[in-house]
């Protein structure tokens, strides 16, 4: 409990600190100051989507930290917005009645690989192409666009999958859990991922781009 406590008060933190970067002229953004933000300091008040990344995360912070995001909200109307639709949105209106964030289907997911409890492989997908879809389908997708190559390399190397299991974190990624069958050894699992590796890079070395919904598949 102590821990998540913790992190929950680190991340109110954070956003304090991503507020008050929009209000700090360019000449005041120092190196302590984006250490201390991630890089904040470089593209607060100069990019659309901070604005519009901070904006949803007050709006999701109002309902365990009510005070701390009204708080917050306040800083961030005194603050003119780079997008028209988002002064439009926001100007003399509390937090209360600003519309719950939604997924953005034109932007791209991790579909994450998990076996023996490691991350082997990462593909970005749109969002378009998975959303909506049921976890036999997820697998489906998995096995014949995003990991297919993956997939590809364990039938040729005979190696067997016990069972699939699908895990969702809304927004940010989607899991595949693989349970492979008896015998199997991690080292070989290990070799397959580092060949799919290999491969990305020398397809990004040629110039070859790849498929859009293939993703870029790496080693996690």
């Amino acid at each position: 409990m102590y821990a998540i406590r913790s992190i929950t008060n680190m991340a109110l933190t954070r956003l304090q600190h991503f507020t008050k970067m929009l209000s700090l002229p360019a000449t005041r953004t120092t190196t302590t100051a984006a250490a201390n933000t991630g890089g904040a300091a470089h593209v607060a008040g100069r990019s659309v989507e901070y604005e519009r990344c901070l904006h949803a995360m007050l709006v999701m912070a109002q309902v365990f930290a009510p005070t701390l995001a009204s708080k917050q909200w306040a800083k961030f109307q005194t603050v003119p917005q780079l997008s028209a639709q988002l002064q439009q949105q926001t100007e003399g209106r509390a937090i209360s009645d600003q519309k719950w964030p939604e997924l953005d289907v034109k932007e791209h997911i991790d579909f994450l690989l998990l076996l023996c409890s490691s991350s082997v492989c990462v593909a970005s997908v749109p969002v378009s192409a998975v959303v909506g879809l049921q976890d036999a389908e997820l697998e489906q997708y998995a096995r014949e666009h995003c990991h297919a190559r993956f997939f590809q390399l364990l039938q040729e190397k005979d190696i067997a999958i016990r069972a699939g299991r699908i895990e969702r974190i809304p927004g940010l990624c989607i899991v595949l859990n693989l349970e492979m069958a008896d015998g199997v050894h991690k080292r070989s699992l290990s070799e397959i991922a580092q060949q799919i590796s290999k491969e990305r890079r020398a397809r990004g070395g040629d110039g070859t781009e790849m498929a859009e919904d293939e993703g870029e598949e790496a080693m996690a």
